[in-house]
């Protein structure tokens, strides 16, 4: 996957975007998710680059209980352990739909991420006439992503030692407030890196590869990407079919 030219991929991203956003069937999310999770696999990322992860996949899981507990009439009542419980089977339909996309596109991106550097990818978005801010702006929060993690670590280490995680109820508040101290953060650390950069004379251009034509070499070590598209297009289509 290495030799394949990112702006290959980032096509093949974008098209498997548009088919994951479009379809309605949970198995070719799942194929999709499943696809992309073994190229992450095959790509060897550093496992500290995996908890990058948890926080989207949590946003999706939260999305599938809001939906599948308070996804409106009809209700239904089923029984676990004593207890009974009310859910509703369409908003079960609607929010294991949410959280296949949420996860099947987080994976995609992950593996595109971890497959290409910072440079080639705003090369590559450079190349598809995305505009100037956009790709600084995307590239600033990815090279902003581990200062944030590791803040986060140290709020959480500081909470831990103030006995902010005794039970969960005093780990839900820590949680919570640790999460709003992120966000003020953020936004401070954000203004005051633009002012140092503007003061370094940043005129909103992020540094890119300049890519070269694509020739006959760069569609040939895509042969692999355009069979999975073939592919992709097959299960939505329904033509051919997994199960």
């Amino acid at each position: 996957m290495k030799n394949i030219d990112v702006r290959l991929k980032l096509l093949f991203l974008i098209f498997i975007l548009l088919l994951g956003s479009a379809s309605t069937r949970p198995q070719f999310l799942i194929f999709t998710a499943c696809f992309f999770g073994c190229l992450i696999v095959f790509t060897r990322p550093p496992l500290r680059s995996f908890k990058r992860l948890l926080i989207p996949l949590t946003f999706a899981a939260i999305f599938f209980l809001a939906h599948f507990f308070f996804g409106g009439a009809p209700m239904e009542t089923v029984t676990i352990l004593g207890q009974l419980i009310r859910y509703s089977p369409q908003g079960f339909v609607m929010g294991r739909l949410l959280a296949l996309r949420i996860a099947s596109g987080v994976l995609a991106f992950f593996w595109f991420a971890q497959s290409s550097t910072l440079t080639q990818i705003n090369g590559a978005m450079t190349w598809l006439r995305v505009p100037a801010p956009v790709v600084a702006v995307l590239s600033m929060t990815w090279r902003y992503l581990s200062v944030y993690e590791e803040e986060i670590c140290r709020m959480r280490q500081a909470r831990t030692l103030r006995l902010g995680y005794q039970d969960w109820r005093s780990a839900a508040v820590s949680t919570a407030a640790i999460g709003g101290q992120a966000v003020v953060r953020a936004f401070d650390h954000s203004e005051r890196t633009y002012r140092a950069m503007r003061i370094r004379g940043f005129d909103g251009r992020a540094t890119a590869e300049r890519p070269k034509p694509l020739t006959v070499t760069h569609f040939r070590h895509a042969i692999p990407l355009f069979t999975a598209a073939v592919l992709f297009l097959a299960l939505y289509v329904g033509r051919w079919q997994v199960w």
